[in-house]
């Protein structure tokens, strides 16, 4: 039966309105990359210092802390915490590698420095006119994938990113907040040394023959992952605490990250031992221990061991570890 006049007109209007719609969608990722662009390239070209105010959730409680950070462009950074349980903590950076200083366990530990997101794969993503921190005026950058939501508050003048928050099925995983914020166009190159004397690696890159023959075992990847998410990178995971050694495979999206730990059961580790490095867990720096970010799942009767955790549900982590052959 021929449409009549008015439900062609219907689905005129219907079609118009999807092009607008898919042309407003286009602009925003347009919109939302250009400044991620932006905050990507900030810290090679703008030095500052400043104070942000910093809170993690360990097992649902907030542990906070004030942050001094000094910024040497292109690829110096160095954080001291100020107060709180994180007291004395210093995080240094120089290019490609992290050092972290924790007092509680008088450790120093060397570590792959994170990376900003470089794609959008299949994220929900705009960017819109943010409110003034630190005096300054921003850029909100909004990110989501599954029930992980990242937004940032971007400095439109310099691109280096005041505001950052992660949270997870509605629940705050991470904020930090700059509460000062100064350019500093001559700064100094002191004190970013290795802070707290000899560091120990705590992830070190290794390809995954590398990793079963350093670990005796074979190194599978899991087969399968929750939309999206792509590998990142191959370690050898030590623990901050009792330096049990482990296979770590890292999987991302730029908004979602997963890690997938696997060890011997032959070797007695943190990953079956529920007293092991009591220490370190009240740290949230144990992978036996209490997640900071998302959820736990472990397969302790598989060998290898498995544990997988991050930003996915229980539901989905369990299926990552049990596509591992």
């Amino acid at each position: 039966m021929p449409a009549s006049g008015g439900v062609k007109r219907l689905r005129a209007l219907a079609a118009a309105l999807a092009i607008v719609l898919g042309a407003h969608l286009m602009a925003q990722h347009r919109m939302t990359r250009h400044w991620l662009a932006v905050a990507r390239q900030a810290p090679r070209t703008v030095s500052y210092t400043g104070a942000e105010e910093l809170t993690v959730f360990v097992d649902g409680r907030a542990v906070q802390s004030t942050v001094r950070v000094r910024h040497v462009a292109p690829d110096r950074t160095r954080l001291d915490y100020q107060d709180g349980e994180l007291a004395g903590m210093i995080v240094v950076t120089r290019g490609d590698r992290s050092w972290s200083y924790d007092p509680r366990t008088g450790r120093t530990d060397c570590s792959t420095a994170p990376a900003m997101p470089t794609e959008l794969r299949g994220a929900v993503a705009r960017a819109l006119p943010g409110p003034r921190v630190a005096g300054r005026p921003t850029m909100i950058v909004h990110l989501r994938a599954g029930d992980t939501v990242q937004d940032m508050c971007i400095d439109r003048a310099t691109g280096v990113i005041l505001v950052h928050r992660t949270r997870r099925a509605g629940h705050d995983i991470s904020r930090s907040r700059f509460l000062e914020f100064d350019e500093t166009p001559a700064p100094s190159l002191a004190g970013f040394d290795a802070p707290g004397g000899e560091a120990t690696a705590g992830a070190e890159p290794m390809s995954l023959a590398d990793l079963s023959a350093r670990l005796h075992l074979q190194v599978r990847a899991p087969k399968w992952l929750p939309a999206g998410l792509k590998p990142l990178g191959t370690y050898l995971y030590r623990c901050p605490c009792c330096g049990m050694e482990s296979a770590q495979l890292v999987y991302g999206d730029g908004v979602r990250f997963l890690s997938v730990f696997e060890q011997s059961k032959a070797q007695t580790s943190c990953l079956a031992d529920q007293g092991c490095c009591a220490l370190a867990r009240q740290a949230g720096g144990c992978v036996g221990g209490a997640c900071v970010a998302g959820s736990v799942v472990a397969n302790l009767d598989h060998d290898p061991l498995l544990i997988a955790l991050g930003d996915a549900g229980e539901a989905e982590l369990r299926r990552v570890v049990e596509s591992v052959p």
